[in-house]
């Protein structure tokens, strides 16, 4: 309402139109520039957000993939728990064996995987790159699968297959991860490496991803061998190194770096590769929030003096029924 002194009665009417005008101008007018303001605050605060991308890079057997408890916990507890920050965002690279050529001889008790086995897997991942290979033994020389001439290191290599298996499809991994930068003008930042047949059962919480970490290495420190290859983390200005060359990259690594690893599986295989590239390697404990999906359960711990606490042992005790449940139905339909 507008209100006016006592005038004249003659032009009492007239000003009090002029006054209201002016003022329903003044309030149009300020309501405008808090409005645009607004606006042009929260645009120029979206365009100066950093985005952190980073491609979750999910190659090997696909094995249990397809179970709901196995998939839908990977959604869970790393996608979606990763994403809670809003600066981060994540891309689903998937590269699947249908078959399994394990050392340890999974392929011959889990039930048969197909296509039709993983839609559910895929529907939830919603990968932005997917391929599939055949996985199959390399029948390589046991005292010196990559031709390296190190004699010393003749009888410390175990599980050579796997071994060489796991840089040739982080190979393939990262390529597809490139052409998915190319095509999309997208720039990871951190590739994370897991494995398919991962079940998780409590959030995964990475706070340094936000950060700029040249060549750094992220391990799971409570793993028993140097660096697990079922899960680590890599730093976009160390990625190639590792994984552009696939598995001949084992064939530069010099004798000298390898004599310090009592080992040489897939992790100490992979640790020696983070040496040679001078890596900075940052310790980060996932035993709580994750275990293997086996083909007769869980690889839950039966006592607390594990890596894992009794919280996480709970955790994944419970999901083990649910796991075990959901194994019996999909080996009832093979």
């Amino acid at each position: 309402m507008c209100l006016t002194h006592s005038l004249n009665i003659r032009y009492k009417k007239v000003l009090s139109v002029s006054v209201c005008a002016l003022v329903s101008l003044l309030l149009l007018y300020l309501r405008f520039e808090v409005v645009y303001n607004k606006e042009f605050l929260l645009a120029h605060t979206a365009s100066n957000t950093r985005r952190t991308h980073v491609a979750l890079l999910i190659g090997g057997a696909a094995r249990s993939m397809g179970l709901p408890i196995v998939h839908n916990s990977l959604k869970r507890f790393v996608i979606d728990a990763l994403q809670q920050n809003r600066s981060i965002q994540i891309d689903v690279i998937l590269r699947l064996s249908l078959r399994d050529a394990s050392s340890w001889g999974h392929s011959s008790k889990f039930p048969q995987v197909t296509h039709k086995f993983l839609r559910s897997a895929l529907d939830t991942l919603q990968p932005v790159s997917l391929s599939f290979y055949e996985s199959k033994p390399h029948n390589i020389n046991s005292r010196d699968p990559f031709n390296r001439n190190c004699q010393d290191d003749a009888e410390k290599y175990h599980l050579p297959d796997a071994t060489f298996a796991h840089l040739e499809v982080s190979k393939a991994l990262l390529e597809q991860a490139r052409s998915f930068e190319n095509d999309t003008n997208t720039s990871y930042e951190w590739f994370i490496r897991t494995r398919p047949d991962y079940v998780w059962f409590a959030p995964l919480n990475i706070p340094m991803l936000n950060a700029e970490r040249t060549d750094t290495l992220i391990f799971d420190e409570s793993w028993p061998w140097p660096i697990s290859d079922a899960f680590y983390i890599v730093h976009h200005s160390l990625a190639d190194g590792m994984w552009f060359k696939g598995a001949i990259l084992y064939r530069e690594i010099p004798c000298s770096v390898t004599q310090g690893h009592d080992i040489l599986n897939p992790e100490g295989m992979l640790a020696s590769v983070a040496d040679w590239l001078n890596a900075i390697t940052v310790p980060l404990g996932v035993s709580n929030e994750s275990t293997f999906a086996r083909h007769d359960g869980l690889e839950c711990p039966r006592s607390s003096s594990s890596t894992i606490s009794d919280g996480g042992t709970h955790k994944c005790n419970v999901m083990n029924n649910i796991y075990r449940h959901e194994l019996g139905q999909w080996a009832s339909t093979n």
